[in-house]
């Protein structure tokens, strides 16, 4: 959505500027008045992106753009956090929400508050932070903490992470603003299993549980791919796109196909879901 700063006077927006680059910043929250007197023009504002963000890494069912895009328009949801205050009141009142609509969309919510530490890097939308970077992070860091504390030389140690992505990290976090918002999610409710951040490896002085295992993924899955993939690259492993003799597991899901009938004939031990969550399991918690 687009409008003059000057319409929502006193409301808190995530703004998406070209000027955030400078700060390494995806999103930087500023007052509006502060914004108008910083850049003094029309700017677009990006509530919904921040929320869309969140929705998406916290898997949150039945947060569709068009609800959000209510949500942000009638005042109920100024920044992410907002989200987990919603009342089943205020949800039924929307345009084409019911009582059991908004009823199931709280549950969604309340749900989502228990994720990973991966999955809450990859929901703050750090510039060029997906969810195999968001991964590698929650892998090297034992606490939301520590990395926020990480200056961009500790980020270069990240698997992947060159010097223009640590930038951004690094200056994310020393925003205020950023630091404040992250701060609200977390007071909202927002965790993670006390297991994930004992089983990170900070200090890289020991190998990661997946090390030197190869993984092909086939199939019809319950979650996105990329997301599975993101994760056992955390971990250690190598994810490739075609069986050999140097294949460790074939993740199969239905309608695998040829890749799984390969795999068969080379003797490359086959798992599903149920099984490659066993693995998962300490670091990122049980997949919803």
């Amino acid at each position: 959505i687009s409008a003059t700063l000057g319409h929502l006077p006193g409301i808190t927006v995530s703004l998406l500027l070209a000027k955030a680059s400078e700060s390494g910043a995806a999103l930087v929250l500023v007052p509006p008045s502060l914004a108008v007197g910083l850049f003094g023009v029309t700017l677009v504002m990006c509530v919904l992106a921040s929320v869309i963000s969140i929705r998406k890494a916290m898997d949150i069912d039945g947060l569709g753009e068009k609800l959000i895009d209510q949500l942000v328009e009638q005042g109920l949801v100024h920044e992410p956090a907002d989200l987990y205050h919603l009342t089943e009141g205020q949800l039924a009142g929307l345009e084409r929400m019911g009582a059991k609509s908004a009823a199931n969309l709280c549950t969604a919510l309340e749900r989502s508050k228990e994720t990973s530490f991966a999955r809450f890097i990859f929901a703050l939308g750090i510039r060029e932070v997906g969810e195999a970077t968001a991964a590698a992070l929650a892998a090297r860091f034992d606490s939301l903490q520590a990395l926020m504390a990480a200056r961009a030389e500790d980020l270069l140690l990240v698997e992947g992470v060159g010097p223009v992505v640590s930038a951004h990290i690094a200056g994310f976090f020393t925003q205020a603003h950023n630091r404040e918002a992250i701060e609200r999610l977390i007071v909202a409710g927002i965790h993670w299993p006390t297991e994930a951040a004992r089983g990170a490896h900070s200090s890289g002085s020991q190998a990661p549980p997946l090390a030197g295992k190869t993984f092909v993924i086939t199939g019809t899955l319950s979650r996105p791919r990329d997301q599975i993939k993101a994760e056992l690259e955390a971990l250690g492993a190598k994810v490739t796109g075609s069986v050999s003799k140097n294949t460790d597991y074939l993740l199969a899901g239905e309608e695998a196909g040829s890749k799984l009938a390969k795999a068969l004939d080379l003797g490359v031990p086959v798992i599903d879901e149920p099984e490659l969550a066993s693995l998962l399991q300490d670091f990122f918690g049980p997949p919803r």
